[in-house]
């Protein structure tokens, strides 16, 4: 993975999960880091495990704030600008908090067991799936999680990315495939469509330039508040585990690096075939 080396890769979501892990993992490499989030004690921790792999603390750079504020997405990428003089790749693993995240799906729980449905929509039958309600606040919570600060993240970064045809890895949710799941997934899917039309609004005007960028790459990975763990555990047919952020991490290496270079605008899974199950949810299981 000498192609990494000496790049600047920003890393968002990178205090915990996916992102830490994939800072840890791409500091074996040698490139430089700007790493995000919101929790500066975090990834203080984290910057040095990135020292312990072999990077100097000039090579790491920490950027904390709320990554659904633009100042926020302008701060990230001006300090890669202003620190290392470009960027070369995006790691985006913006997940909403637990909290939220708990909070969209406990809801969703009680609509289930008391009601056969809410206002929000349907919730679920002796028929089969039906859509599970949310709360208008959670949706617009995660449509700017999922889908509107990825797009803005590439869009400021986009001069950069065109000049050095650039990588961009957006993490997201592998259970937004699979049925039977409550709908903050489905909403975490929300991301999909408008990032690989990314692929089309932006290349257009980059193609114009005689250049483009080298590879657009979604990562869907499986990544899911606490209470789920021992349930989505037992979907996998092969290990009945669930994939680490560490295995993660291997993933995005090689996709931030010149060995992917047939990898262009892809959909990847990896989640231990978990979504190819087809599983039920037993939800009195979180009474």
């Amino acid at each position: 993975m000498t192609s990494l080396a000496r790049k600047v890769i920003i890393i968002t979501g990178a205090s915990a999960g996916i992102g830490a892990a994939s800072a840890v993992e791409l500091a074996k490499y040698g490139p430089r880091l700007v790493l995000h989030g919101r929790n500066e004690k975090a990834l203080s921790d984290v910057k040095q495990k990135c020292l312990d792999h072999g990077l100097k603390s000039a090579d790491v750079t920490i950027v904390t704030g709320d990554i659904t504020e633009e100042n926020t997405i302008k701060k990230i990428v001006q300090t890669a600008k202003d620190v290392f003089g470009t960027l070369h790749v995006i790691v985006s693993c913006m997940f909403g908090t637990l909290d939220v995240m708990r909070s969209v799906f406990v809801a969703q729980v009680e609509a289930l067991l008391n009601e056969p449905f809410n206002n929000a929509g349907y919730a679920h039958s002796e028929d089969g799936p039906i859509h599970m309600g949310g709360t208008v606040k959670a949706m617009d919570d995660l449509y700017r999680v999922y889908v509107r600060t990825p797009y803005l993240l590439v869009q400021e970064c986009l001069p950069e990315l065109i000049k050095n045809k650039g990588v961009v890895i957006n993490c997201g949710s592998g259970l937004s495939k699979v049925p039977e799941y409550p709908s903050r997934c489905r909403l975490g899917a929300m991301h999909t469509p408008p990032i690989f039309q990314l692929v089309f609004d932006f290349q257009e005007p980059v193609l114009e330039k005689s250049a483009e960028l080298r590879h657009w790459k979604v990562e869907l990975t499986c990544y899911v508040i606490e209470v789920m763990f021992e349930l989505l555990a037992k979907v996998s047919p092969f290990e009945q585990r669930l994939a680490t952020p560490e295995e993660i991490a291997t993933v995005v290496v090689f996709l931030a690096s010149d060995q992917s270079a047939a990898v262009h605008g892809h959909d990847l899974t990896c989640d231990l075939a978990a979504s190819k199950t087809n599983p039920i949810v037993d939800f009195t299981k979180f009474q």
